[in-house]
Formats: structure tokens, sequence, C-alpha cells
């Protein structure tokens, strides 16, 4: 199955790693829609090790993997069960970049490369005496 979320914690067992994640409802690319509501908590296991450096909290994540039963966690002072997910392929998300920018040339239009709506000023734009 196909799951993701937002990375909560990583810990690094002696032959395997643990990743606790908030799941949130993916996208049609398999990107995980934090803007949505949380569908609660899961656990990944992945026998490579997972460097806490570059598996940091709050970074989106999408896995790949077999549920192979559950899990017990603390949270606060709470025991919860939450799934447990042998992933079998891992992929982080990079930072999204907000390309919606105002051009005194362009408009307020969203940049895409070869795509111009308006050609205004520059080589194409109106002469102006």
């Amino acid at each position: 199955m196909r799951w993701g979320g937002v990375i909560i914690d990583v810990e690094n067992e002696a032959h395997d790693s643990m990743l606790q994640i908030v799941s949130y409802p993916l996208d049609y690319t398999g990107r995980p829609q934090i803007h949505r509501a949380g569908e609660g908590r899961f656990v990944v296991k992945s026998p490579e090790f997972l460097d806490p450096a570059v598996y940091i909290k709050d970074k989106e994540i999408t896995i790949a993997g077999v549920i192979t039963g559950d899990t017990e966690l603390t949270v606060g002072k709470r025991v919860i069960r939450v799934p447990l997910l042998s992933a079998t392929a891992i992929y982080l998300w990079p930072k999204l970049t907000n390309y919606n920018y105002y051009s005194p040339y362009y408009g307020p239009y969203p940049y895409y490369p070869g795509y111009y709506p308006l050609y205004r000023g520059g080589f194409y734009g109106p002469f102006f005496r």
C-alpha cells in the first residue's frame, strides 16, 4: 500500500529504523495534502538507517510498503495502537516554492517556463513615447 504524511519522530535501533508519521490524504501524484485534515498516525519500519538529519520533523514523506500489524505508541500520557508499515520504498518530498509573483511586465501570473500570457514591456511590449 502507499501511505503518506508528515514526519513526527525518527528512532534508530540496532537493526532497523522507525518513523512516526501523521497521515494525510494523498493527491494524484502521491504527495500528502497537508492543507486537509490529518487522518491519524502510523509507524514505518525500515531495515535501512534513516538519518535524523535528513528525515527531520515536519518533512513530507510518502511510503510504499506492507502492513505487518500494529504497535503501541505513547502520546503524552496515553498509550495508543497504530498501524505498522514495513517500508519497501520511501520518498521525501522537496519543499514547495511559491511561483506566484508580481512582475511589472507580466502581471500576477504563475510562472511556467515558456508561458507568458501578456508580452508587456521588453522587446514584445507596446512602445511608449
